[in-house]
């Protein structure tokens, strides 16, 4: 129930209406009331934030009241790979907001989100600025990006996050490296699953490896 917070004026954040793309992987010790993994900006009640998190078990990016929610998405005690990836609303806005499940788009929308880097708490891991608002449950990791990810981009993240906490992509995904090589395909050379309608056995899949550029060095792994 931790949090970290930085400093004024951190380097490297989105600001304003940049796009930009955030990963976390984070397990809650309970569903109750307003549980957030990061944020930044906020300046008390008078300028724009953004953040992410879990407000009664839903999957909330909080945006200064124009949040945007994906309902019963986590579960107590189990953790999840979560990716927000946003465009700045002048430059797309066609569903420039979106949530992503280990991989898989599950939700969009239409958000015109702004952030003001103007408050002594600019980025915090762990709750979210100028409340009380703390995660309650673990964080095992937290990416921020100041720009919006392409796909190939973000599944390179996610590679990089399910070798290493040892949880599932979407099977629509490869396994991508950091250089964006497909180092593992779900969907080749497995055997089909004859009672789920010849569909592929992809499920608990672990890898070991090193991937210099992303400094990932995982020699012990196991399936999620």
């Amino acid at each position: 129930d931790d949090a970290l917070r930085s400093g004024d004026y951190v380097n490297g954040l989105a600001y304003d209406r940049q796009g930009r793309t955030t990963f976390a992987v984070a397990r809650p010790s309970n569903n109750s009331g307003n549980n957030y993994i990061t944020g930044d900006g906020r300046d008390n009640s008078t300028s724009n934030y953004y953040s992410l998190g879990n407000v009664n078990g839903t999957l909330r990016a909080a945006a200064w009241g124009n949040d945007m929610d994906y309902g019963g998405y986590w579960s107590v005690g189990q953790y999840r790979m979560v990716a927000l990836r946003f465009e700045n609303y002048e430059i797309d806005n066609s569903n420039n907001a979106q949530f992503f499940n280990s991989g898989s788009l599950i939700h969009q929308s239409n958000r015109n989100w702004v952030t003001h880097l103007n408050d002594g708490q600019d980025l915090i891991i762990g709750g979210l600025n100028d409340t009380s608002a703390d995660f309650s449950g673990n964080i095992a990791e937290v990416i921020h990006y100041p720009w919006r990810l392409s796909d190939s981009e973000r599944n390179r993240v996610e590679s990089y996050l399910a070798i290493k906490y040892g949880m599932q992509l979407g099977h629509v995904n490869d396994y991508l490296n950091s250089s964006g090589s497909s180092i593992f395909d779900p969907d080749s050379g497995n055997s089909v699953n004859a009672a789920n309608n010849g569909s592929r056995d992809w499920y608990d899949i672990a890898g070991i490896g090193r991937d210099d550029m992303s400094a990932l060095n995982q020699r012990i792994s196991k399936s999620g």
